[in-house]
């Protein structure tokens, strides 16, 4: 940490001036416990949580454990958590007064991240007491929450706390309190409150963040499996979409969604309430999305309606008209043939032994069929069906029977026939 190239971060650790964040997976050097002692010392409210490798190494170095129990006495919360998903070639991670987070990796390259929502990293470990590293039953142990960590401005939320073990609680905003309580505050910005439990050996400071916003947001894209690339492309080309997209009838479509600001999120019809991921599928015709999110019982509904077209939808124009066509008189002309027989070409199915190979199998497999069916199509069968011969005999039964009773009249037709015939 003390190297030169990491000043921002420092910087950062000395701007931060209500709660600081740490999580750790490599021993605790002597520029960091400077900054967790000068941190104590400013008042500022200090979770340190350690990984389990990172814990392991402290019990074993007598020094660091000694300070690290001191610094606890003066308001340090040390954490451990045996999850692997933090310590993803993650050396540090720190963040201040809720707001930048810092990430610091294993190839000492830094990433920041502002505006990093505050329960990313560190609420999910130190929400539970059983994650506290090397617990006494004498420390000081609090529970402080609020129902809403994020809320509507100038909105009502209910905060709760309860302390064990402490003569003495504060809260900042409110002074003393008693040891358990329940209060509705009314929150008009974004807030810090600090918890702070003290006895005659111990100090104890426990920070919440209430996060005020004006609006859910709701983010999607909506994408089609291209047949050609293979690859996902979007649907959302400009934002006068309005919601609505056609595909091709059979393809693959994506959704990939980020609802902000959130507490329940649902997704019809697919039944998800992930706040954020994505989802492969084929609508099988007309389909329609509704990703819904809600907070503080107000609810915003994003509305996706996908129809799909029994034939390929042409983004393409077969001509392309030149702006000065009128003085020219010239357009160019898209070669969809050529463009077809180059796919052909890329993807190797031009002159393949082993395509030409099953289709002659094939062919061979189903040349009686083949020949039967030539059969039935030759004009032998037809002619003996159809003759002149057999059409003019049937005429001369239908005269004949028409004029049966008019004796000069089969006179006539009897010669009429014999001279056709001679």
């Amino acid at each position: 940490m003390s190297n030169s190239s990491h000043a921002h971060i420092l910087n950062a650790f000395h701007q931060c001036k209500t709660a600081l964040s740490i999580y750790l997976d490599l021993s605790i050097d002597k520029a960091l416990l400077e900054i967790l002692i000068s941190a104590i010392q400013r008042g500022l409210a200090v979770d340190l949580i350690l990984s389990e490798d990172c814990a392991q190494k402290i019990v074993q170095n007598p020094f660091l454990l000694k300070n690290l129990f001191e610094l606890r006495t003066k308001g340090l919360n040390i954490f451990h958590s045996s999850s692997t998903a933090l310590s993803d070639g993650k050396e540090y991670i720190v963040q201040t007064d809720f707001k930048n987070t810092f990430i610091l990796k294993s190839d000492l390259k830094t990433e920041e991240i502002s505006n990093t929502p505050f329960a990313s990293f560190f609420d999910a470990i130190t929400a539970h007491e059983k994650n506290r590293f090397h617990p006494d039953d004498a420390d000081i142990s609090v529970t402080f929450a609020a129902d809403n960590q994020t809320l509507f401005k100038n909105s009502t939320t209910t905060i709760n706390w309860e302390v064990d073990n402490a003569e003495e609680v504060k809260i900042s905003g409110m002074g003393e309190v008693e040891i358990k309580a329940t209060k509705n505050i009314q929150v008009l910005e974004d807030t810090i409150l600090t918890l702070t439990a003290s006895n005659k050996k111990q100090q104890f400071k426990k920070a919440i963040f209430l996060k005020t916003i004006n609006n859910i947001e709701i983010r999607y894209d909506i994408k089609f499996l291209n047949p050609a690339s293979k690859k996902f492309v979007s649907l959302k080309t400009n934002e006068d979409t309005e919601g609505v997209f056609g595909i091709s009838k059979g393809q693959k479509v994506k959704l990939i969604w980020e609802v902000l600001n959130a507490e329940e999120v649902l997704i019809a019809p697919f039944n998800l309430n992930k706040k954020s991921g994505a989802h492969v599928f084929r609508p099988g015709g007309s389909l329609e999305i509704n990703i819904k999110a809600s907070l503080q019982g107000k609810t915003t509904t994003e509305r996706i309606i996908i129809h799909e077209y029994p034939m390929p939808v042409f983004t393409h124009h077969l001509i392309d008209i030149k702006e000065d066509f009128v003085s020219r008189s010239e357009f160019q002309y898209q070669n969809y043939r050529d463009k077809a027989y180059h796919f052909i070409e890329q993807k190797g199915l031009l002159n393949n032994d082993k395509i030409n190979e099953q289709i002659k199998a094939k062919i061979k497999n189903q040349e009686k069929d083949l020949m039967g069916l030539y059969d039935q199509i030759t004009f032998n069968d037809f002619y003996k069906e159809h003759s002149v011969k057999r059409m003019n005999d049937s005429i001369l039964g239908r005269l004949r029977f028409y004029f049966k009773e008019k004796p000069q009249v089969l006179k006539m037709i009897d010669l009429l026939h014999r001279h056709d015939h001679e």
